[in-house]
């Protein structure tokens, strides 16, 4: 496999053809189907090894709707950017797909398109469910939005002395049940039951009847590769079954649940047997939760087996014809993200009704609710009827570091009200020094915590693909501006940065290996006195892309070396000594694309690495003909400010034999940073003003193959054992036991024991203990 009351949700209407993304931004760059990718994978110790790295492959669709009785619909979520592959599926797992009708309904067809094909045999059956959910057991309480992913556990029937649970069976695990296959730290949610609801249907052998209105005819749904084609291989995206060809057309009503169930019924095997579904995030777009999935085994984010609720979505379509009235439906809501403004800010949704029923329709009234923070002045705002089918407010203007929560409900004629998932945003207020400034759009802000790893000062984060380019008024509140450009910048900063770097006592470090590309449309380039490049960067001439040769380069890894005696790479040359070779890996580190970039060092500027053209061999040997460039520039201004750039996103840095170079001491970026003197590196100093308290950090990368590294705060100096077990609880390995500094620490485990042997794929248990204290996590090594 490749690297609250239950209200009606704003379920959106799809049409087939695609719209540039909302929300563009002054600055932005826009290279679509270029180099840059989506990296959907969960941070933490959640046990995450289904969302895998993929490409955004389809990009989000517009909404319409469609007004006459008997309406035809498809019923879809917003991926908000689209949906990418892949989330897998293994033998004997489940995954269930939900949505809430929005009105009186018969139910036409699914669609049920797959990323990519595994391996062995390779069969699915593919139901359609009336469900329980999102109510528990009593049938009134909804769950919690806290019940999802490593707590979203609701279990199975007829558990077996391995752990393991059924789709159906006799008995259900009761709420609170402690699973055999963890250490009981997660328990089935409370009032958890069976989300394929409390009556049985009829339909075909081999199909779970509980809840089942489809198929309902004497023969099953099943989907192999010889019968319906994938992405990866033959670029296919959508696979409709018609209900008709199967059974009945079931009519619904309208507030009612009902779930896709795409079930792995082949007995797979293989190098390779998961198959992979597209998916997107869910967090932000649906409440309550949309999907959950069934695991075999002991495999779910839990450490158990059975169903668990999931914040992702999956691509499962349904059409409907709308036979009876609904609430308005809601969409292309004005997106608003952070911002240093304290103006008021406008609000626009297109807000529409029809009655399928053919009764009165209309919108009756739209109204938006604002909940800032801390102050918890809840108001509300009419909106205001266009006349072209969109409603506008405001949102008043609020003071710097304000948080504010927002939502929209709109009611028609009939009194039938929608409300739309809470969004949130905030009014930026510097309170650091210095400012991480992410402008990429792979991860969330989590990603910092990696690369500021080891650094021993706070700093503000800034989103450059969400909030925007820099502008003065945020540069001029910061000493020093760390800027990473991972897979690609979303905003180019020059203009604001070249301003603020000349006044003369700032540090600025900007690391990435499509920065320059992204202005110049990737044509190598000279520079002269007056370019940014030039007078801040140290840039005489750049080469693009100089690893690639061929397709598929762009996966591949570079060779770099680090300078012996330099003051930034001087330190990371002593480690490698003669017995490690310095790789450039973006695809395994990070999973986005490598396109190196050289440059040309104007005279004046020292160089920290060079880097070769071409990429290794499957031996992991470089080309007799590769050619090096300088690729990091270099200098201290004579107006006292410093700046150091990198060609490379310094997180993909590894070695051979492997060792993880990204976060260490004498990474790149540490070493840049700690040059600039910015900070003051982490040693054997007991202060941290990071580590408040004993903290674990989770795991990076996870799913992993075949290194991951345990990250952890020690609010003070410490004995610590950190150790490997089996879900069994088997001693595996034991990786530190021994004094370490207060502060974040972090320890590398290679997947092997103590006696130095590879452990199989599968799930594994971490823990941490320091003094009387001790913490675990999950981490899944796959191969």
């Amino acid at each position: 496999m490749s690297k609250n009351v239950i209200k009606f949700l704003s379920v959106m209407l799809v049409l087939t053809w695609t719209l540039s993304a909302e929300g563009a931004k002054s600055g932005s760059v826009d290279r679509a189907g270029s180099h840059l990718g989506l990296h959907y994978s969960e941070n933490g110790s959640t046990g995450e090894a289904d969302a895998l790295t993929g490409p955004i492959v389809l990009p989000r669709k517009e909404y319409t709707q469609r007004f006459n009785r008997g309406t035809a619909d498809t019923m879809s979520y917003d991926s908000q950017v689209g949906w990418g592959g892949q989330f897998i599926q293994s033998p004997g797992d489940a995954m269930l797909m939900m949505y809430q009708l929005p009105a009186d309904a018969t139910l036409k067809g699914v669609n049920i398109p797959i990323y990519e094909w595994g391996t062995g045999d390779q069969e699915f059956s593919v139901s359609v469910h009336k469900l329980s959910y999102p109510m528990t057991a009593d049938g009134e309480t909804a769950y919690s939005s806290d019940a999802v992913d490593g707590d979203g556990w609701i279990g199975g029937y007829d558990m077996a002395e391995d752990g393991s649970v059924s789709f159906e069976g006799s008995e259900y695990t009761a709420g609170g049940t402690v699973g055999i296959c963890s250490d009981g730290a997660n328990a089935v949610a409370e009032g958890a039951t069976d989300p394929l609801g409390f009556e049985a249907g009829f339909g075909p052998p081999g199909v779970p009847v509980m809840g089942l209105v489809w198929p309902d005819g004497v023969t099953a749904v099943t989907m192999t590769p010889e019968t319906h084609g994938d992405y990866a291989v033959d670029g296919i995206t959508d696979h409709w079954i018609n209900f008709s060809d199967f059974g009945s057309e079931p009519a619904l009503l309208a507030g009612e649940w009902v779930g896709i169930m795409v079930a792995y019924t082949g007995d797979g095997g293989g190098d390779d047997e998961a198959t992979g579904f597209f998916y997107a995030e869910g967090n932000g777009v649906v409440s309550p939760w949309a999907f959950m999935k069934f695991y075999a085994g002991c495999g779910g984010t839990s450490g158990n087996g059975g169903w668990h609720i999931r914040h992702w979505l999956i691509r499962y379509n349904l059409a409907v014809e709308l036979t009876g009235d609904r609430a308005p439906v809601i969409s292309g809501v004005t997106p608003l993200y952070t911002t240093m403004s304290n103006d008021a800010r406008d609000v626009v949704a297109t807000i529409a009704d029809d009655n399928p029923s053919g009764g009165a329709a209309g919108v009756g009234s739209a109204v938006l609710h604002v909940y800032p923070m801390p102050s918890h002045a809840y108001q509300t705002f009419d909106m205001t009827d266009n006349g072209d089918g969109t409603y506008s407010s405001q949102i008043p203007g609020m003071d710097a570091g304000t948080e504010i929560y927002w939502w929209i409900t709109a009611s028609d004629v009939e009194g039938n009200e929608t409300e739309t998932t809470e969004w949130y945003y905030s009014i930026f207020q510097a309170t650091q020094p210095t400012l991480f400034f992410y402008n990429s759009a792979e991860y969330g802000s989590f990603i910092a915590g990696y690369y500021m790893y080891g650094l021993s000062h706070p700093y503000d984060f800034w989103d450059g693909a969400n909030y925007g380019a820099a502008t003065s008024d945020l540069l001029g509140a910061y000493e020093s501006v760390i800027e990473m450009t991972g897979g690609g910048p979303s905003v180019i900063n020059s203009e604001a940065v070249g301003p603020w770097f000349a006044e003369g006592g700032k540090n600025y470090v900007l690391a990435g290996d499509e920065w320059l590309g992204a202005q110049s449309g990737w044509a190598n380039t000279d520079y002269v006195e007056g370019d940014f490049q030039y007078d801040v960067l140290g840039i005489d001439a750049d080469y693009n892309d100089i690893n690639y040769g061929a397709s598929g380069d762009q996966d591949g890894v570079s060779r770099l070396e680090a300078v012996e005696g330099d003051a930034i790479s001087g330190a990371l040359h002593s480690f490698l000594a003669d017995s490690l070779v310095l790789n450039y890996d973006p695809n395994y580190e990070l999973g986005i694309s490598n396109w190196l970039d050289g440059v040309d060092v104007v005279d004046g500027f020292s160089n920290s690495f060079n880097a070769y053209s071409t990429v290794l061999d499957t031996f992991g040997v470089l080309s007799d003909d590769a050619v090096a460039y300088a690729a990091g520039p270099y200098k201290a201004h004579d107006n006292g400010s410093n700046s150091v750039f990198l060609s490379f996103d310094p997180l993909c840095l590894n070695s051979t034999p492997y060792h993880w170079i990204g976060i260490q001491s004498f990474g790149a970026l540490h070493s840049a940073v700690v040059w600039a003197d910015m900070y003051a590196s982490v040693g054997d100093e007991d202060t941290n003003p990071l580590a408040q308290s004993f903290e674990l950090l989770g795991n990076y990368p996870n799913p992993f193959n075949p290194t991951t590294n345990i990250a952890f705060n020690l609010n003070v100096r410490s004995d610590v054992t950190v150790r490997i077990f089996s879900v069994l609880g088997e001693e595996i390995a034991t990786l530190q036991s021994g004094n370490l500094a207060s502060g974040t620490n972090m320890v590398s485990w290679n997947g092997t024991n103590n006696f130095g042997q590879s452990v199989a794929s599968g799930l594994y248990i971490y823990q941490v203990e320091a003094g009387q204290q001790s913490l675990t996590g999950k981490m899944m090594l796959l191969k």
